[in-house]
């Protein structure tokens, strides 16, 4: 099955990914302003999802709604404040075992 994979992902992760975009296209990310003095940056976001607000960790890769942990696979708001952050490689997203 791996040698008919055409992406890095799987074409179950692909289709998940392909589906949270779409959901998540016009949801809302705020930067959180980083509170202590670091050399790397921090990319933590409060997402609306026009139901409930949840905070995002790109770092971390961790989401308050706790999809991306569970599944491995980036939640919408994650997809959202990847995309305020402008970071295009969505892969990256993807937590592999």
């Amino acid at each position: 099955m791996a040698r008919s994979l055409t992406g890095v992902l799987t074409p179950y992760a692909q289709m998940m990914v392909q589906r949270r975009m779409q959901k998540s296209v016009c949801w809302q990310a705020t930067q959180i302003p980083q509170q202590i003095s670091s050399p790397m940056p921090t990319y933590v976001y409060e997402l609306f999802d026009f139901k409930t607000t949840c905070v995002v960790d790109l770092n971390g890769r961790t989401c308050s709604c706790g999809k991306w942990s569970s599944l491995g696979i980036a939640c919408g708001h994650a997809i959202t404040a990847a995309r305020d952050s402008n970071m295009h490689e969505i892969v990256n997203l993807v937590q592999f075992q």
